[in-house]
């Protein structure tokens, strides 16, 4: 069951550019009061012509299974985790079609990186392309405590690709799971409408699919 525990975040209410009183970006969220009163006062003397605030919030406790995936926790993917956490200012943010396109792109980057592969232009048909001339179509899905169903991908009809790089992030866009898998293995899990010359596919996101043979773990570092 998910479960809401007290944070404080620390917020920059207003630079010198900025309008007073308006609010802006969340610079970091402790688990205590002290934690984040220590670091404001870092940051006002840092920058003293800017004004820090540390609100009261609450951060989501996510289970060890989320939509009936398992949640991998571990130190390599905190940074990234950090990242979006700072470019949402809140969870309604994390809906918005922006923030989802910002979130794709520099997703592409990281998996670009880790398998140290060639961002192609944004024409193709595809994200990446591997040294071995493999298509690497990169999706991002972000898991949902309080929906009890597995996550579904549409996968349209112009998306070209050899393999797919998925990467699931939960409620604290934490990475938990970032996995490559074969177009093959796709075919084979999804369930396709439309035309039959171009069809869409809609593929369950299950850990069946994610562990399937064939299947590997993306080195997210």
């Amino acid at each position: 069951m998910t479960q809401k525990e007290s944070a404080f975040a620390l917020v920059k209410v207003q630079d010198n550019k900025g309008v007073p009183g308006e609010p802006g970006s969340v610079i970091a969220v402790f688990d205590s009061l002290d934690s984040a009163n220590e670091w404001l006062a870092q940051f006002a003397a840092l920058d003293p012509d800017s004004r820090y605030e540390v609100v009261q919030t609450v951060h989501i406790v996510v289970p060890e299974q989320v939509q009936g995936i398992p949640v991998r926790r571990d130190a390599t993917t905190q940074l990234l985790s950090e990242l979006f956490q700072r470019l949402a200012r809140s969870r309604d943010d994390m809906g918005t079609p922006g923030f989802r396109a910002m979130m794709g792109h520099i997703a592409e980057l990281v998996v670009a990186q880790a398998l140290d592969a060639r961002i192609v232009h944004t024409h193709e048909p595809f994200d990446l392309l591997l040294s071995d001339g493999q298509r690497v179509e990169v999706k991002t899905v972000i898991l949902k405590p309080e929906y009890q169903r597995a996550p579904r991908l549409d996968i349209s009809p112009k998306e070209e690709f050899d393999v797919l790089a998925l990467v699931l992030f939960d409620p604290n866009l934490q990475v938990v799971s970032a996995r490559l898998i074969p177009r093959t293995v796709i075919e084979k899990f999804s369930k396709v409408s439309g035309r039959h010359d171009h069809p869409n596919r809609h593929v369950t996101v299950t850990p069946i699919l994610l562990s399937y043979p064939g299947t590997k773990d993306i080195p997210i570092t």
